[in-house]
């Protein structure tokens, strides 16, 4: 009887183990030959690989992070696959080359000067958009191979390719970022922007010069990741949101109308003063144990809440983050904090305003 349980103990530990490790083989969907040297990871965290001679790939999941497989090659579309969806077994995956393979774009004084001046205006506008926090970006961050990134632009239309993994050395959190992006579209209708911008992120750690440097890269990291949306979610799962200096306020929406025409989708009754702080002298925070629920099957948590609104200021440290409103009753996420259906929240203050510079790794938590 010890025998057969002992068995049985081995049989769970190794399908355990081969629930977080995925096998296959990437091809060209039209010749069906296997394709060499593959970025393989997992979307916005630290895992990676690259298929091998025979387009054959092992790639490992210990962290069971709930996040899409991404397979990018040059000249190839980019696949993102949900392994939520896939039985297990072995992975076939075959990418679609790109109706147009793109070419590295040298600026060099042979060209025009207005050729050059052209692109750099573009390129200019490009890290705009792509870099939110100026301070961080202007002086510790730089994307090495700007050479391959493509601008199609009209007065209506302005969008940009990258036919590889764009390569951002940030020196302020310490990574290495190569970004496979799927899609960048700044779009104007009459007065309004609207940017669509869909991009996956594998993570390097650099090599520190020393342990001083190290220390510098994980209070950066420590720094970044408090106060965030992640971080708030987080201290839900661990019921300590209070203590870590998280407040929250429910309120109701502001009537829209003629004349308040210009009011954006997340004025509520409350005033804001100049310091972007409450005057909340007429409002109370809620009670965290009376408005969130925490439950957990297998390795997901669900949050559910109870709310008289669907609508939340959120404070930390007594400042303004962000503006929730939920199209949905429960939040579903992992163990770090990353939730799953973000798609029913939306989100409106800082929490919004989060550039190429200061995004961690799904799989970061404090200390790393």
């Amino acid at each position: 009887m010890r025998q057969v349980l002992i068995v049985i103990l081995l049989l769970f530990i190794t399908q355990s183990f081969a629930s977080n490790n995925y096998r296959g083989q990437v091809l060209d969907a039209e010749t069906n030959a296997p394709l060499i040297g593959v970025n393989i990871f997992f979307a916005n965290t630290s895992i990676g690989t690259i298929s091998d001679e025979n387009g054959h790939f092992i790639i490992k999941n210990p962290n069971r992070i709930k996040t899409n497989l991404i397979f990018q090659h040059i000249g190839y579309e980019i696949v993102a696959k949900d392994l939520q969806k896939q039985k297990k077994g072995f992975l076939l995956i075959e990418l679609k080359p790109n109706s147009v393979e793109l070419q590295p774009v040298y600026v060099t004084a042979e060209k025009s000067w207005l050729q050059n001046y052209k692109r750099e205006m573009q390129l200019n506008k490009f890290l705009d958009k792509f870099y939110l926090n100026k301070k961080i970006s202007d002086k510790y961050c730089d994307v090495l191979n700007t050479e391959y990134l493509h601008f199609n632009y009209t007065k209506s239309l302005y969008e940009v390719t990258c036919d590889t993994l764009l390569i951002v050395k940030n020196e302020y959190l310490g990574y290495r970022k190569k970004i496979a992006m799927e899609s960048f579209n700044w779009t104007k209708t009459g007065n309004h922007f609207l940017l669509k911008w869909s991009y996956f992120i594998n993570y390097d750690k650099l090599e520190p010069k020393d342990d001083q440097q190290t220390k510098t890269w994980q209070d950066n990291r420590e720094f970044i990741y408090k106060g965030t949306f992640r971080h708030f979610v987080k201290t839900l799962l661990e019921k300590n949101s209070f203590e870590e200096g998280f407040k929250i306020f429910e309120c109701k929406l502001v009537p829209r109308g003629r004349l308040h025409g210009n009011r954006n989708s997340f004025d509520t009754e409350f005033e804001i003063n100049a310091l972007n702080k409450l005057k909340k002298s007429n409002y109370h925070c809620l009670n965290y144990s009376e408005t969130f629920s925490v439950d957990k099957q297998a390795d997901i948590f669900i949050i559910d809440f109870n709310l008289n609104s669907n609508y939340l200021i959120v404070e930390y440290q007594n400042r303004i983050k962000a503006f929730i409103k939920f199209e949905t009753d429960k939040m579903y996420c992992d163990q770090y904090g990353n939730l799953m259906n973000l798609d029913h929240i939306i989100i409106g203050g800082d929490w919004q305003n989060y550039g190429i510079e200061s995004i961690l790794p799904m799989d970061y938590k404090l200390g790393d």
